[in-house]
């Protein structure tokens, strides 16, 4: 895997899951007012963030904690917009502009 295939498919994802997509956020937006579900929620973000570390390490990219914090947050973000646009929240323009944001970031020291 490289960056030019950096979450290839996602908006396609998107648009198979729509419904369980939209049950996750609800459920996080549940365990802001549930606590025992919010650990739940804090959990699944957990690894969330793992796998997109995992992701940018596989890629060759920066992998460090704000790195990998500040693509999941855009990812996830793409995700919710693609619940509320649709086919017109340009999922796949936007993921093609983050791999050139993330290509022309410092690499990660080997």
């Amino acid at each position: 895997p490289d960056l030019a295939t950096f979450v290839e498919g996602l908006q396609a994802f998107l648009d198979e899951t729509v419904e369980l997509q939209a049950f996750q956020y609800e459920i996080a937006l549940e365990g802001r007012r549930d606590r025992e579900l919010n650990g739940v929620v804090r959990d699944l973000y957990d690894a969330y963030h793992d796998a997109t570390r995992e992701a940018l390490r596989s890629a060759g990219a920066a992998d460090d904690d704000v790195t990998t914090r500040l693509v999941f947050a855009a990812l996830d973000g793409l995700s919710f917009q693609q619940l509320v646009y649709g086919p017109d929240a340009q999922t796949d323009a936007c993921v093609q502009r983050l791999r050139e944001l993330l290509a022309a970031a410092p690499k990660r020291r080997p």
